[in-house]
């Protein structure tokens, strides 16, 4: 009897363990196949752009239609008289697109301008940015209470120029990064996003809308999910993409772009299949004069204090387009203004 209680117990043990071992397998099978799947995602841009890189013509086609930018450079050469949104993307991590998105609100805001939306403040945080735009709150807090702390500044520069910020983004993507990084997230994502975005839209059907995010959610088309691009497109809205890489991309950096200037590329019809954008910023790294150099000197001595106590002052420093040593900044990566 006892020999046969054993036996049991073992055979309870082995169907517990075979059992765990298929849970597992499963859920790594699963975790696999999406993972691959993200991955065929983030490097779609890369396979499509590779012919231009190997095929001389093609490459020389993209060179033709680029030039060097000016500092004062006028956004509103991206855009067109109807133009409803002006999608900008970026390589996350980017302070150059960060601060152009800056820019192109002091910019724009001439022509039409009302909304700039962000996938860096989330749908959630409506409720703190409205706060900070009735006086409730200060920047400082409002930063310290986002989710992305170093990436509240817009709010600060689209306040400034009666321009309203709008979070984007599902608070899901800050919690399961698989999901967000997969077609169901990114779809999910990118609706959600057009769904608000239309809704701006229906508020102002005038107005200009800036719409600042990754290139995976920016870029014109892609094959495996729809794009915000796409997806507003067939609401018959008219779009332009802007794309930032900057001059340590690795995919780029096969161009061998020889320049200490930033350059705007404006992608011809025949590239349009390569490249998932109408407009690409390429950004180097900033090369200062000698008179540069001492105006970053004396901006720094005078404002010591600043740069420890005023957060909206020190956060500026390289975002902040009236900055002026965010000015001086500008200047060391672009064509001087004559």
């Amino acid at each position: 009897m006892p020999d046969i209680i054993v036996i049991n117990k073992l055979f309870s043990y082995t169907l517990i363990v075979k059992n765990t071992i298929k849970f597992l397998s499963f859920f790594i099978f699963i975790f696999l196949a999406v993972f691959i799947h993200a991955s065929a995602i983030t490097q779609e841009r890369d396979i499509l752009f590779e012919p231009v890189i190997q095929n001389s013509e093609l490459k020389q086609l993209l060179f033709e239609n680029s030039k060097r930018i000016p500092a004062d450079f006028n956004y509103t050469s991206l855009i067109n008289d109807d133009t409803d949104f002006l999608l900008v993307g970026e390589e996350h991590h980017d302070n150059t697109a960060a601060r152009d998105v800056n820019l192109m609100i002091k910019n724009l805001s001439k022509v039409g301008l009302k909304y700039v939306a962000t996938e860096f403040l989330l749908s959630s945080e409506q409720p703190l940015i409205d706060s900070y735009y009735k006086g409730e709150i200060t920047y400082p807090e409002l930063k310290k209470k986002c989710k992305l702390k170093g990436r509240s500044f817009v709010a600060e520069i689209a306040k400034r120029y009666r321009i309203k910020t709008i979070g984007l983004d599902l608070p899901q993507a800050h919690e399961d990064y698989l999901w967000a990084m997969s077609a169901e997230g990114l779809t999910a994502r990118n609706d959600a996003w057009t769904d608000k975005l239309l809704s701006l839209k229906q508020k102002a059907p005038d107005a200009l809308i800036l719409v600042h995010g990754g290139s995976l959610h920016t870029a014109t088309f892609s094959k495996y999910y729809p794009t915000v691009a796409q997806m507003l497109r067939k609401h018959n809205m008219k779009t332009k993409t802007v794309e930032f890489v900057s001059s340590g991309d690795s995919l780029w950096k096969k161009l061998n772009i020889n320049s200490n200037y930033d350059l705007l590329f404006t992608i011809p019809k025949e590239l349009k299949k390569y490249i998932q954008a109408d407009y690409v910023i390429w950004s180097t790294d900033s090369d200062y004069s000698k008179e540069d150099k001492a105006e970053l000197k004396k901006i720094s001595e005078q404002n010591s204090e600043k740069f420890m106590k005023d957060e909206i002052f020190s956060d500026g420093c390289l975002l902040d387009p009236d900055n002026a040593f965010c000015k001086v900044v500008i200047r060391g990566s672009r064509v001087k203004n004559k």
